[in-house]
């Protein structure tokens, strides 16, 4: 009876693991059947992939030749409208003011409005100022007035001008002696030293602002005069400035008058 029961459980266990390797096999199989549809899906998606980047790629492609394409007729049509011009016609033209010219040199002038200040033109201007120190005594301009060249502008009195006329007084009487002698009664160097004399006199009467025929009128006739000489007007113009009064001591070099020639000015 033990040997049957040992037979059947023997069976049973035989039938069961054949039983299991039976829904192995299958699951197995159904495994497989998985697997490969799941390759198949995946390359099919990879080949519609491709096919789409490869029809971008061809879109891509033909937008570029269509851009040069129409690039380049652009520009051919641009070159025709440049070649040929515009042409607009006379109506338009009127309404938009257009004038068509020649183009020729001409001369452009404009007008420019600013505040100014008109001066004497300083290269054609004279400044009346005396070489030593002197009193004003009389004048002889106005300020305003025009005056010629060599007319008296102001009388002065100096010191040092009636020691100088004095001066030149007794040496032009000493050479004018020594000379009327000559060489037979006065020596040689007695004429040179009377002749040395009076040319220092002379000259230092021209310093000090005397003119020639002032310094040919001096005698021992006026000796109230001494000391007295007038400045003159050394160029033609137009009383400026006359910063002074009668009676003023003035320094040498001071300006009493300003002569300005008016026929130049400058803004």
């Amino acid at each position: 009876m033990n040997t049957v029961i040992s037979k059947k459980f023997l069976a049973v266990v035989i039938s069961s693991l054949l039983v299991g390797f039976t829904t192995n096999h299958d699951a197995f199989a159904q495994s497989s059947d998985g697997t490969g549809s799941v390759t198949n899906v995946s390359k099919q998606e990879e080949k519609e992939h491709q096919d789409e980047h490869e029809h971008e790629k061809g879109h891509e492609e033909d937008k570029g030749d269509h851009d040069e394409h129409g690039h380049e007729g652009g520009n051919k049509e641009g070159e025709e409208e440049h070649e040929e011009g515009i042409t607009i016609d006379p109506k338009k033209m009127s309404l938009a003011k257009i004038k068509v010219e020649s183009v020729k040199p001409e001369y452009q002038f404009s007008s420019v409005y600013a505040p100014g200040e008109i001066k004497a033109n300083g290269y054609k201007s004279y400044v009346v100022s005396p070489r030593t120190e002197s009193v004003i005594i009389s004048r002889h301009a106005a300020l305003g007035e025009y005056v010629e060249i060599g007319q008296k502008l102001v009388t002065l009195f100096s010191e040092a001008m009636a020691q100088a006329q004095a001066d030149y007084l007794i040496a032009s009487t000493e050479w004018q002696r020594v000379k009327k002698l000559g060489n037979k009664t006065v020596s040689e160097s007695r004429l040179l030293q009377a002749e040395t004399t009076y040319n220092a006199s002379y000259g230092k009467l021209i310093a000090l602002g005397l003119t020639e025929k002032a310094i040919n009128g001096i005698s021992n006739k006026d000796i109230k005069a001494f000391g007295q000489y007038a400045l003159t007007a050394h160029r033609e113009g137009v009383v400026l400035q006359d910063d002074f009064i009668q009676g003023q001591r003035v320094d040498a070099g001071d300006s009493v008058m300003l002569l300005a020639d008016e026929k130049q000015l400058w803004v």
